[in-house]
């Protein structure tokens, strides 16, 4: 359960890669255009489509646009750490509390190709409990399997030693015959299967000790 979660973090954090490297295309002759109107029309319905959070912001931290929020109330983020990451490596991933919306949110923020007019960061987000919620899902997902193999495992057992039952106390018998000293005890074959093998055998068995036997008593007799 764990291991999927780490695979559906990773899966998730991908998702937003790809889903900022072509919104990146996008906006970059919207940014050149320096309306930021325009802009925030676009990040609106790239938002609506993606079911993500959107933000652009500018090289000195300032927030052009945002999908969920009034740019103009938001603080700078220059200082937010995927920004820091992305002005370093050209990629950041965080996961941290948005003072913005007060929920924690999965950020990953790529620094804008450089191009002229345009430039900044593009920050894609998805708030932490949708990833908790597809992570329930999936330790619900297990555990049901896991009752489901249980009871399966369980009836097949039951069902088998059913089955056993009969042939278990029918060799048991047949074993303590022979230890009594009758060796002309014989189990009756089943039509088929193992058990119709493992009686054969033990039959096989019981005629190798009685013939010994009775050439023991005949030697005896003759001597």
């Amino acid at each position: 359960s764990r291991r999927m979660e780490r695979i559906m973090r990773v899966q998730i954090e991908e998702g937003l890669k790809r889903q900022a490297t072509i919104a990146e295309l996008i906006i970059h002759p919207i940014i050149a255009q320096g309306s930021d109107s325009a802009l925030t029309g676009v990040i609106l319905d790239l938002a609506h489509k993606t079911g993500n959070r959107i933000t652009v912001i500018d090289p000195t931290g300032r927030v052009l646009a945002d999908s969920d929020h009034d740019p103009a109330t938001m603080d700078n983020h220059l200082s937010r750490q995927e920004v820091r990451e992305a002005l370093a490596t050209g990629w950041g991933i965080s996961l941290r509390h948005s003072n913005t919306q007060n929920i924690d949110f999965l950020y990953v923020a790529k620094e804008l190709e450089k191009k002229p007019g345009a430039a900044g960061f593009i920050r894609l987000a998805v708030p932490q409990d949708r990833i908790g919620a597809l992570n329930r899902s999936i330790s619900w997902l297990i555990g049901g399997l896991g009752v489901i193999l249980f009871l399966l495992v369980a009836a097949v057992s039951h069902y088998y030693s059913i089955i056993l039952r009969k042939p278990l106390r029918e060799v048991g018998l047949f074993c303590a015959e022979l230890k009594a000293g009758n060796y002309r005890a014989r189990l009756i074959k089943p039509v088929s299967g193992r058990i119709a093998d493992l009686y054969l055998n033990l039959n096989a068995a019981a005629e190798h000790l009685e013939a010994n036997f009775q050439t023991i008593y005949r030697e005896r007799d003759i001597h």
